[in-house]
């Protein structure tokens, strides 16, 4: 099964192999969800607590079980 995810600001839709949460020390203070799939590294999404990072994970989830189509298109949500 693929999924794409087209990131926040909806100006790049990329093909995901795995996805991960920053831990949070950065200069705005914000959890990002990130993607390492090669050939690049893209920040998808900020949050402003792990907590909702962690929500958008299970959210991401839930969309890949449900009984959708060999390939998914999973747009991140804002704030």
């Amino acid at each position: 099964m693929e999924l794409w995810i087209r990131i926040q600001d909806k100006t790049i839709l990329q093909k995901v192999d795995n996805l991960l949460i920053s831990n949070g020390n950065n200069a705005e203070g914000t959890f990002s969800i990130y993607t390492n799939s090669l050939p690049s590294q893209n920040i998808l999404g900020r949050y402003k607590t792990k907590e909702r990072a962690l929500e958008v994970l299970d959210e991401i989830q839930a969309y890949l079980m449900s009984d959708t189509p060999q390939t998914n298109v999973y747009t991140m949500p804002e704030n």
